[in-house]
Parts: structure tokens; C-alpha cells; sequence
């Protein structure tokens, strides 16, 4: 975990997340990196409670989550000559002379409620010790006497809207016209529903149900019908109860006035 009172916002990392178990909240949130460069990257927020491990204090923020936060911090493994009168203290992370990875980041939603007043000074160019709620925090710069592994970097993830966008554009412009293909269908219920709809006084559209204009040709679809009513036939005569109820509820159907009896086949 490191503190940045420059940043306005909290962080914890996806791998950070999963193991607390925290519950996600998919939300966009654009950030502003350095040089105003727009980064994409965050995954939603956390709602989560930072603790001392030997205090009862509690800080609740919003943190955003990313994929990674920075390389680790430090970038090469400190000397013991420099380290060693440090451990006097009561430190916020005994093994701050180790390259780790970064977890968390604590923004200026949280870090002035963590201070608790002392700074304690090692000598000159040597990083000062800031007493907090969860131990002294090591803050300052620290030379190294040796060749680091590697050169420093900083990568932003930039989304870049108005280049994208103009691009975006061009391949537009370029792109073949598609043919749109016509259905009669398709044209016939546009133009029922220009021709019949409303709205009410709420705002909902009313329309007047579409129906074909000549009858479907289902084909010769009397003999499987012939067939079905056998079959349920056959099945009603194994079981006489329900023959009866089925007898019932049809000439319930008829006296109601729902069907009637034809001469002419269909």
C-alpha cells in the first residue's frame, strides 16, 4: 500500500479485490493522469474500510479499481547500512527495503485522517518518518549506489476520444454503401403504423393491431387435423373421467357462445 496525497481518489488493484472478497460496482469512471492524459482502465468501485492492525480507527472510502497500479515499489532492494536504523520504529511496513507489488493506494479522500502529527528526521537526504494511525510511513527519496535492472517508465492507458472519434469518421465516409433490401412485410407495417398510431396523455403509443391482408395458404392441413382429433379420441376413451370433463367444458364452451357447430369443412 502507498500514500499520494496528490491523488483524489483511492485505488486498489483487481488481485487485491478478489481476495477480500469485495463486491464490484460496474462504473465507468474516467481519470485524469499526468499531462491531462485520459486513462480508461478503471473497473468499477469498491465501497471498503481501512483498519490499523493495532487500532480500532476506521476509514471508509470508495476506491476504483484497476488491473495494476505501479511496478514495485522500491524499485531495488535497499541496503541494510540504509534500512537498519529504521526498524527502531514502529513501522506502517517492516519490509518497506523490499521490492513488492503495490496493492492499494491511498488518495487524499482518506490520507489526511491517517496523520497523527510527528515527523521524525534520520539526517539530511534521507527520507523523514511520518508517525500515522497504522505505524511511521517512510516518505522521501532514496539513491541507490548501484546500477538499477532497469530504466524507470510510467505507461498511461490512454483513451483518445477526439482521434478516435476522427478516425472513426473516416472509415465511415470510406466505407461502401449497403443496399437495403426492401420487404413487402416490413413495408406494410411501417405504413400501418404511420397510418394508425396515436398517443395517449402519458406518452404511450397506441396502435390498431396489423393483420395480413390475404389469408396464408397453410396447405392441405385437414387430414392431420383429422388425425389429432382421433388421437385425442383414442386417449379420452381409456379415461373415462376425463372424457366427461372434456364433454362438459365443451358444451359449456358452446352454450357460452365461444364456438358453434359448421357444415361447411374447412
Amino acid at each position: 500500500m502507498v500514500v499520494d496525497s496528490g491523488s483524489q481518489s483511492t485505488f486498489l488493484t483487481q488481485q487485491c479485490v478478489r481476495k477480500l472478497g469485495l463486491h464490484v460496482n460496474k462504473v465507468p469512471k474516467p481519470i485524469s493522469c499526468l499531462g491531462d492524459v485520459s486513462f480508461s482502465g478503471v473497473e468499477g468501485t469498491v465501497l471498503c474500510k481501512f483498519r490499523p492492525i493495532r487500532g480500532c480507527q476506521e476509514l471508509i472510502s470508495e476506491a476504483l479499481v484497476v488491473r495494476k497500479i505501479t511496478t514495485d515499489l522500491p524499485n531495488f532492494t535497499v541496503s541494510r547500512q540504509f534500512w537498519e536504523p529504521y526498524t527502531q520504529y514502529n513501522l506502517a511496513d517492516p519490509s518497506f527495503y523490499e521490492p513488492r507489488p503495490i496493492d492499494g493506494l491511498l488518495g487524499c479522500d482518506v490520507v489526511p485522517d491517517i496523520w497523527t502529527g510527528e515527523i521524525v528526521s534520520m539526517g539530511l537526504n534521507k527520507p523523514k518518518l511520518f508517525n500515522s494511525i497504522f505505524g511511521h510511513i517512510i516518505m522521501g527519496r532514496i539513491t541507490s549506489t548501484e546500477p538499477l535492472p532497469g530504466a524507470s517508465t510510467v505507461l498511461f492507458s490512454a483513451a483518445l476520444t477526439e482521434s478516435s472519434d476522427s478516425l472513426r469518421r473516416f472509415w465511415e465516409l470510406e466505407e461502401p454503401s449497403i443496399a437495403r433490401h426492401s420487404n413487402p412485410d416490413d413495408d406494410i407495417c411501417e405504413e400501418h403504423f404511420r397510418a394508425t398510431h396515436s398517443r395517449d396523455a402519458t406518452g404511450r403509443y397506441i396502435i390498431s393491431l396489423p393483420f395480413k391482408c390475404t389469408d396464408p395458404d397453410f396447405g392441405p392441413i385437414q387430414p392431420l387435423a383429422i388425425r389429432c382429433f382421433q388421437n385425442l379420441e383414442a386417449k379420452l376413451r381409456r379415461n373415462p373421467s376425463t372424457a366427461d370433463q372434456y364433454r362438459k367444458f365443451m358444451a359449456e364452451y358452446i352454450s357460452l357462445g365461444h364456438m358453434r357447430e359448421t357444415n361447411v369443412p374447412s
